[in-house]
C-alpha cells in the first residue's frame, strides 16, 4: 500500500524542503562507485525506437542536461581517458537532450563522460551517479540513499557544488560505433545514442544498489559469505536507496521486509524463490500504470553480476525497452520508454511526450489482400487509428479502424487486412486520433498487386538519369505512360512506342515515383510500378 503514495509524498516532500524539520539531508554523502554496466549482445537484432519528442521538443527542452567530455590523460573509475570523436560527441549531446526533454529541473545537470580503450571489449558503457546523499522524511520513512541529480531537483538547490551529478565511461577501443542519430544503424554496428542514453538513465536514478558478500576482503555487505545487501551502509544500518523503495516480490511483499544483509536478499538477486515469492519487480504507479496494472519485472539472473544485475528491466519481458541488459547490433533505442515512469515514480517530474511512438510499421501484398502491421513503442491519449489508402498519393479513403491502447510505454502490436486492394499501386497511412481530437499521420507505404494480362517491366530500380521499358514480344500499339510523385503531381507524361524509348529523370529530385501506363489501343492499364530516383 505504501508504494502507492509514494510518489505523491515525494511532491509534497519537495515542497516543504524549506520547512524546519520537514527534510532532513545527511551532510555526508557516499560515493561508492556505484557502477552499472551495458554489455554488447554479439547478435544482429535491427530496432528502431525513435524518441518521444519532436525534435523541436528536444531542442527546446525545460530542463538542461550538459556533457563534460573528460579530456585525454584524465582518469575516471581508474580509467584513462582518449580524445573524444566529434560525431561521438554529438550523438552523446543528442541523447542528453532527449533526457532533457523528459525531466523538468531548475537545477544544472553535468555529467562527467571519459572515452576509455580500457573497458573491456565486451562493455559499451558504464555510468553511475557521481554521489548519493542520504535523506529522511518522517513519519513516512526513515533514511533513504538518492541519487544527487534527482535530490537536486526535489529540493530545487545546488548540494553538489561544483561536482558533476553523474560520471560515465565509454569503449573507445570499439571500431564498430555508429555515431548517426537517424535510426539508420547499420545491422553489424552498435549505436552509440543508445548506449549513451541507456547509461544516462542509471546516473539519473535508474539503478539498484546491491551486492553479495563472498566472504573475504573487502567486505561487501557484512562479511558473510553467500549474504546480500541492498543500500549503503551509515552509522550501522544498510539504508536503501529510493529505487529499492519501490520493489516488491512476485508475491507483493516488500523487499525491505526481508532482513538487510540476509542470505535471503543473495538468493532473490539470483531469480530464486523466498517465501513462495519469485522474482524482483518494480511497482511504481506510473510504471504499474504504463506496464498494463502489473509490476515491471527487473533483470536477476541466476549468475549474479554486480552492476546489472536488480539495475535493468528483464532481458526476455522488456527486449525493446531502452534500460534492458544488453544491446544488440543494429538497434537504436532513442527512447527512455518504461525507464522515464520509473523516474518519474522516484521523485522526477516531466511532461508529456507526443501521444504515440511509431517504431514499426509495414505493408505487404497477400494473396492479393495487403496484410498491415504496426507497432507502437509508447503511447498517451490515444484513441486508434484509422487505415488509409490512396491510388494516387493525394486523396485519401478509410479502410479500416483499430482501436488503440491509449497510455503505454510498452511494445503494443497492432495488424488490418485490407481484403480489396485496388490493381496496381496502393499507398497507405495510419491516422492516429488523439482522445482530444488532434491527428497525426505516420509515413506512406506503397504495395503493388499484380495486374492480370500483358505486362511492361520497368527498370533500373533504383533508377538514375533514364527509365527503360521491356515490352512483351508482339505487344501492339503504344503506350500512354505517365509519372507521378508521391504528393500525386504529374511530373512527366510520354508515350511509349517500343524497347527503344525512355524516360528522362534527370532533373527530377531524388524519392519514389509512380509509373502508371495505359494501352492505347484496348486502353487496358500495362504498367504499375513504384520507382526511386537515386542521386
Amino acid at each position: 500500500m505504501k508504494k502507492k503514495f509514494l510518489f505523491a509524498l515525494l511532491l509534497s516532500w519537495a515542497s516543504l524542503t524549506t520547512m524546519t524539520g520537514q527534510l532532513s539531508i545527511d551532510s555526508s554523502f557516499a560515493n561508492p562507485e556505484t557502477v552499472c554496466v551495458l554489455p554488447l549482445n554479439p547478435v544482429s537484432e535491427p530496432m528502431y525506437v525513435p524518441p518521444p519528442f519532436s525534435e523541436g521538443q528536444r531542442l527546446l527542452a525545460p530542463g538542461s542536461i550538459s556533457v563534460n567530455f573528460l579530456p585525454a590523460g584524465q582518469t575516471l573509475y581508474g580509467y584513462t581517458c582518449s580524445t573524444w570523436p566529434a560525431q561521438a560527441q554529438t550523438a552523446a549531446q543528442f541523447a542528453a537532450d532527449i533526457w532533457a526533454a523528459a525531466l523538468t529541473t531548475n537545477q544544472s545537470v553535468t555529467i562527467d563522460a571519459c572515452w576509455s580503450s580500457g573497458l573491456e571489449a565486451n562493455t559499451l558503457g558504464s555510468a553511475g551517479p557521481s554521489n548519493f546523499y542520504q535523506a529522511s522524511n518522517p513519519p513516512f520513512w526513515g533514511p533513504t540513499w538518492f541519487p544527487v541529480a534527482l535530490l537536486e531537483a526535489l529540493v530545487d538547490a545546488n548540494i553538489n557544488g561544483a561536482a558533476p551529478e553523474g560520471q560515465a565511461v565509454f569503449n573507445a577501443g570499439r571500431s564498430d560505433w555508429y555515431y548517426g542519430t537517424d535510426g539508420s544503424t547499420p545491422f553489424n554496428k552498435i549505436d552509440f545514442a543508445s548506449v549513451f542514453l541507456h547509461e544516462l538513465g542509471h546516473a539519473l536514478g535508474f539503478l539498484g544498489a546491491t551486492e553479495i558478500d563472498n566472504g573475504g576482503g573487502p567486505q561487501e555487505c557484512d562479511g558473510v559469505n553467500g549474504h546480500g545487501c541492498v543500500g549503503f551502509l551509515s552509522s550501522g544500518n544498510w539504508n536503501p536507496t529510493i529505487f529499492t523503495r519501490l520493489v516488491e516480490l512476485g508475491g507483493g511483499s516488500d523487499i525491505l521486509d526481508q532482513a538487510n544483509p540476509s542470505a535471503a536478499l543473495a538468493t532473490l538477486f539470483k531469480g530464486g524463490t523466498v517465501g513462495g515469492e519469485t522474482g524482483l519487480y518494480l511497482a511504481g504507479d506510473l510504471t504499474m500504470a504504463s506496464n498494463g496494472g502489473l509490476p515491471a519485472k527487473l533483470y536477476t539472473p541466476t549468475t549474479f553480476s554486480s552492476g546489472s544485475t536488480y539495475s535493468h528491466w528483464d532481458q526476455n519481458s522488456f527486449s525493446s525497452q531502452l534500460m534492458k541488459p544488453f544491446l544488440s547490433y543494429g538497434q537504436a533505442i532513442h527512447n527512455p520508454g518504461l525507464a522515464l515512469q520509473a523516474l518519474y515514480d522516484i521523485g522526477w517530474n516531466g511532461f508529456v511526450p507526443l501521444p504515440v511512438t511509431l517504431s514499426a510499421w509495414s505493408a505487404r501484398a497477400v494473396s492479393g489482400q495487403v496484410a498491415l502491421q504496426w507497432t507502437t513503442a509508447s503511447e498517451h491519449n490515444n484513441m486508434g487509428f484509422n487505415v488509409q489508402r490512396s491510388q494516387n498519393g493525394s486523396d485519401w479513403e478509410t479502410v479500416g479502424w483499430v482501436r488503440g491502447e491509449g497510455e503505454s510505454v510498452s511494445d503494443r502490436h497492432y495488424r488490418l487486412t485490407d481484403p480489396t486492394p485496388y490493381a496496381g499501386v496502393n499507398f497507405y497511412r495510419l491516422e492516429q486520433l488523439d482522445t482530444d481530437g488532434k491527428r497525426n499521420y505516420s509515413s506512406v507505404q506503397t504495395v503493388t498487386i499484380s495486374v492480370e494480362g500483358p505486362t511492361v517491366e520497368v527498370y533500373p530500380n533504383p533508377v538514375g538519369d533514364e527509365l527503360h521499358f521491356r515490352l512483351p514480344p508482339a505487344f501492339e500499339g503504344g503506350i500512354a505512360v505517365e509519372l507521378f510523385d508521391l504528393l500525386g503531381r504529374r511530373v512527366s507524361m510520354q508515350n511509349i512506342q517500343s524497347n527503344a524509348d525512355v524516360i528522362r529523370m534527370a532533373g527530377l529530385p531524388t524519392g519514389q515515383y509512380l509509373v502508371r501506363g495505359r494501352s492505347e489501343r484496348t486502353g487496358e492499364m500495362v504498367i504499375f510500378a513504384v520507382v526511386s530516383r537515386k542521386s
